[in-house]
């Protein structure tokens, strides 16, 4: 669970947070929350230190990148998770806007990640995020660019052109089947050895 302020909090100040066991708050199974108190203090001085961007993946001038690559970029501080969206970073090949089947961010929100596969082949993708990503204490990062290039098709081996659950998807159920399509028919007898599914690096059994 996070909980970002709506607006900065003041600084030099002891911030006090609870959970309350009777306000239901429940797990999958419906076991309530045990009570829970906190406290912790703010900086002397407020934050005015913008958020950079330290790593972006693929890397600027990358080449020959597959058509289901996803854009991740890694922040120096936490981001105010209502500034990531459609109007504040995008992905184009060219001069066109791809639409972005998700935008996903890890829980301390220092991490982005942008989809749009299945990526134009043989394209120049540029990855694109405004001054208008802000931090927790609302510092706007610079204008940023970056871009990277597509492989070109190749129309004599099949490739990967869709898959469910999503990039990103949350609150999968537990028994959902993992769907993988393909640009051509496959052999059913080729698949087993070649597939993987894993959780941490530890294999899923399965079928």
């Amino acid at each position: 669970v996070t909980f970002t302020p709506a607006t900065p909090m003041p600084a030099n100040t002891t911030i006090a947070g609870a959970v309350d066991s009777t306000s239901n708050v429940l797990d999958f199974a419906g076991n309530a929350a045990q009570s829970y108190r906190f406290s912790f203090t703010t900086a002397a001085t407020a934050d005015t230190t913008a958020p950079v961007i330290t790593s972006i993946t693929p890397a600027a001038g990358s080449t020959n990148m597959g058509p289901s690559a996803v854009v991740t970029v890694i922040f120096s501080k936490s981001l105010d998770p209502s500034t990531i969206n459609n109007a504040t970073v995008g992905l184009f090949a060219g001069a066109t806007r791809l639409t972005l089947k998700s935008i996903t961010s890890s829980q301390d929100h220092t991490i982005v990640s942008m989809n749009a596969s299945p990526l134009p082949a043989s394209s120049t993708i540029t990855a694109v995020i405004t001054h208008g990503v802000l931090d927790l204490s609302g510092n706007a990062l610079q204008d940023f660019t970056s871009s990277f290039t597509t492989a070109a098709l190749d129309s004599s081996r099949p490739q990967v052109s869709l898959y469910r659950p999503g990039y990103g998807s949350s609150s999968v159920p537990a028994n959902a089947p993992i769907e993988i399509f393909f640009t051509t028919p496959m052999d059913p007898t080729s698949v087993s050895g070649a597939l993987t599914v894993s959780q941490n690096g530890s294999a899923i059994a399965g079928a």
